[in-house]
C-alpha cells in the first residue's frame, strides 16, 4: 500500500511542476513579448534566466504546434492571393510593360521568401562550389593540368 502512495504522491507533483512551469512559461512570454529581457522575465516569473529561456522555447514550440493548421490554411490562401496577382500582371510583363514585370517578379520572390526556396538554391551553390573545390584538388593530385590564376603546385618528394 505503501507504494501506491508514492506513486500517487510522485504523480501529483510532476502535475504540479508541470502546471508551476506552465504558469512560469506564459509569465516569460507576457513579458518578452512586452519587451522584457529573458533576464528580466526570469525575474519576474520567479525563475533563472537559463530556466526563463528553456520555458520560453517551450511555450514559442507549444504555440507553433497549436497553430500548424491555422498557419498552413493562411500560407495557402497566400500562395492563391499571389498566383492570381501574377496572372493579372504576366501577360503585360511578356508584351514588355516594365512595371507590370516588376509586379511579377515582386511576386516570384514573395512566393519564393514564403516557401523557403532561396536557401535552398543558397545550399545548393555551396555544396556545388565545394564538389569543384575537391575535384580540382583530386586532378592536382593526381598531377592532371588545372586552369586557375594560381601557379600550378608542384610535388617534392622529401629529401
Amino acid at each position: 500500500m505503501g507504494t501506491t502512495d508514492n506513486m500517487a504522491t510522485n504523480r501529483s507533483r510532476r502535475v504540479a511542476s508541470k502546471t508551476a512551469d506552465a504558469i512560469a512559461g506564459a509569465k516569460v512570454m507576457d513579458a518578452v513579448a512586452a519587451g522584457a529581457t529573458l533576464e528580466l522575465a526570469g525575474k519576474a516569473a520567479g525563475v533563472t534566466t537559463g530556466v526563463a529561456e528553456r520555458l520560453l522555447h517551450a511555450e514559442l514550440r507549444r504555440f507553433y504546434e497549436q497553430n500548424a493548421g491555422q498557419r498552413e490554411e493562411l500560407v495557402g490562401r497566400e500562395l492563391r492571393k499571389l498566383e492570381m496577382l501574377e496572372r493579372a500582371h504576366f501577360r503585360d510583363a511578356l508584351k514588355g510593360d516594365v512595371k507590370a514585370t516588376d509586379r511579377v517578379l515582386a511576386i516570384m520572390k514573395r512566393r519564393s521568401d514564403m516557401l523557403g526556396l532561396d536557401s535552398a538554391a543558397k545550399v545548393q551553390v555551396e555544396i556545388s562550389a565545394v564538389d569543384d573545390a575537391l575535384a580540382e584538388i583530386v586532378q592536382i593530385i593526381e598531377g592532371k593540368v588545372v586552369e586557375t590564376d594560381v601557379a600550378p603546385l608542384r610535388w617534392q618528394e622529401p629529401a
